[in-house]
């Protein structure tokens, strides 16, 4: 269980990273929503591995890079909006 987390977590990242090279190999410069969902799905996923698991500075620093991805998504809805 606690690989599979783990490992389910950092799929779930490095599918939006996928995301988010291939809008930027077709030539776009701005984040994607998709890749920010995903990765803030996936750091949630990491966070209650880590909480899990015993190891609260590992789910303290997922929790703010949630927070930071969390920011930036919600900067990046606000633009969209305009």
């Amino acid at each position: 269980m606690v690989a599979l987390l783990s490992v389910l977590g950092l799929a779930i990242v490095c599918a939006g990273w996928a995301i988010q090279l291939a809008s930027s190999w077709k030539g776009r410069k701005q984040l994607q929503n998709s890749f920010l969902v995903l990765y803030f799905i996936g750091v949630l996923v990491l966070i209650a591995d880590g909480w899990m698991n015993g190891l609260p500075e590992l789910a303290f620093m997922n929790a703010i890079a949630l927070l930071l991805a969390g920011l930036v998504l919600y900067k990046n809805e606000k633009k969209v909006a305009k």
